[in-house]
C-alpha cells in the first residue's frame, strides 16, 4: 500500500500571495517615488501602467483593488461613484442659486 499524498487545492497559492505582497509593496513604492517627485503625487492611471507592464494584466487588477479599497478606503466603487455624482449635482444647483442670488443682489445694490 502505498501513503496518499495530502491534496493540494492551489500549488501556487504561496506563489500567488507572494507575487500580491510584491505588487503591493511595488505601489507603495510607486507612490512614495510620486510624494518625492517635484509634482508631489502620484497618479493610480500611471501607477497601473507600470504594474501592468511589470506583472501583467492580473497584477494590473490587484493594484487596482489595493490602491481603491485598501490606499483610498473604498469598500463598493459603484455606491461611491454614484454619490459623489450625486454630491457634484447637489453642488452645481447651489451654485447656480447662489449665483443667481448674487445677481440679485448686485442688481438691488447697484441700483441704489
Amino acid at each position: 500500500m502505498t501513503p496518499t499524498q495530502p491534496t493540494q487545492i492551489n500549488p501556487h497559492k504561496n506563489e500567488d500571495k507572494m507575487n500580491e505582497s510584491e505588487i503591493t509593496y511595488r505601489v507603495d513604492q510607486l507612490m512614495d517615488l510620486g510624494k518625492a517627485s517635484a509634482i508631489r503625487g502620484w497618479s493610480m492611471e500611471n501607477i497601473l501602467k507600470i504594474i501592468q507592464n511589470e506583472f501583467g494584466p492580473e497584477g494590473y487588477e490587484i493594484a487596482r483593488t489595493y490602491i481603491v479599497k485598501d490606499i483610498s478606503g473604498i469598500e463598493d466603487e459603484d455606491a461611491y461613484i454614484d454619490n459623489v455624482i450625486k454630491e457634484a449635482r447637489k453642488e452645481k444647483l447651489m451654485g447656480s442659486a447662489s449665483d443667481k442670488m448674487l445677481e440679485e443682489l448686485e442688481k438691488d445694490t447697484s441700483e441704489e
